[in-house]
């Protein structure tokens, strides 16, 4: 009975001894094979519309006096928005801002100067044509506060999507080049499944263009009545970067 035993467990030790050496000796299967590539595409596609920043201000020793300058300023500039007919979703208007300011005398006593209410306003112009005329007369109501001035595209989601669907397929032509290119014992790759599908963050870009940050706007008006103009001049760039990871056949 010992012996029988003995004999069943030298037979095991014999087959796994068997199965190892065939798992080591058999073929193994094929390691999977991948390329990753990256595409990269710009669209540049001109402004169609323009927003603008700007501030009311008015001063007066007398509050109430001040606020009136104010009110008609901003009467003033609702007329103009309906002359353009600019949309009231298209017009943010903030709270009036009211700031009593001091000053000091020679002999470092302080006393009350005036009252300063300003009211910051933002339009979006969607008819860019307008943008000149408009400024031009935004200035003529008195607005000397204009703090930027920013050109973008209405559908820039769009234009941001055939950026990456250009991307895409700049990526795979470059895949099916390196194939096409890549020594592989006389046989040509072939691209397979796509594994992975990855986005670079990427930028929009403005070129060209004047930006207004400047306090007193009057230099632009006469600038303009001098004959120039305040047309920009430049592009929006839209830019994308998809890398693709494909498994070679």
């Amino acid at each position: 009975m010992k012996d029988s035993i003995i004999k069943g467990i030298k037979l095991i030790g014999v087959l796994c001894i068997g199965f190892v050496l065939f798992g080591a000796c058999s073929p193994q299967a094929s390691e999977k094979r991948f390329v990753s590539v990256t595409g990269r595409s710009s669209i540049s596609k001109s402004p169609d519309q323009v927003s603008i920043s700007f501030s009311v201000f008015s001063k007066d020793r007398d509050l109430s006096a001040a606020k009136k300058k104010n009110d008609a300023a901003i009467s003033k500039l609702k007329e103009l928005f309906e002359k353009y007919k600019i949309e009231q979703k298209n017009i943010s208007i903030e709270r009036v801002n009211i700031t009593p300011r001091y000053r000091y005398r020679d002999n470092g006593d302080e006393y009350f100067d005036s009252y300063e209410v300003v009211q910051n306003i933002a339009v979006l112009l969607t008819k860019i044509e307008d943008y000149e005329v408009f400024l031009t007369d935004l200035l003529n109501t008195g607005v000397d506060r204009i703090y930027n001035v920013g050109f973008s595209v209405a559908d820039m989601r769009k234009l941001m999507d055939e950026a990456r669907a250009e991307a895409v397929k700049a990526a795979e032509e470059k895949a099916l080049l390196l194939c096409k290119a890549a020594p592989n014992g006389g046989k040509t790759l072939s691209l397979g499944k796509i594994i992975s599908i990855s986005e670079e963050p990427t930028g929009i870009f403005q070129r060209n263009y004047y930006n207004y940050a400047a306090q007193n706007m009057k230099e632009a008006a006469d600038y303009e009545a001098a004959g120039g103009n305040f047309s920009p001049m430049g592009q929006i760039e839209v830019s994308a970067e998809i890398s693709l990871v494909f498994e070679l056949e």
